[in-house]
């Protein structure tokens, strides 16, 4: 799942139901990475991290973030995920991480 947030917004609970559904319908038995690319300036309630991880068949975490502005608050969301989460600056290579954690046959 490849995700672009909105300038501004707050992912919150109410966004979860949203990706919720999204997951139930195109992941239920399926493992699959979470990639979001941050090309725009939101804010995130770091207790979403542990309310995705009631996903089973999420197995990582890309964030992809190619003017290095989110090196800061890393730490702190990746404290609150239970599982690989990893801040990349290339998109190609948070691909390749993520087919590597989700399906290594498809590895590129």
């Amino acid at each position: 799942m490849v995700v672009i947030m909105d300038y501004g917004i707050l992912v919150d609970e109410p966004q979860l139901e949203y990706f919720d559904a999204l997951v139930d319908t195109h992941f239920r038995n399926t493992d699959f990475g979470y990639m979001t690319i941050r090309v725009n300036s939101y804010s995130v309630n770091p207790h979403v991290y542990k309310t995705i991880g009631k996903w089973e068949n999420l197995k990582c975490f890309a964030i992809v973030d190619l003017e290095a502005k989110a090196e800061k608050t890393f730490p702190v969301e990746s404290a609150f995920f239970k599982g690989p989460m990893h801040l990349f600056q290339d998109l190609k290579k948070a691909y390749k991480w993520v087919l590597e954690l989700t399906d290594p046959a498809k590895t590129v």
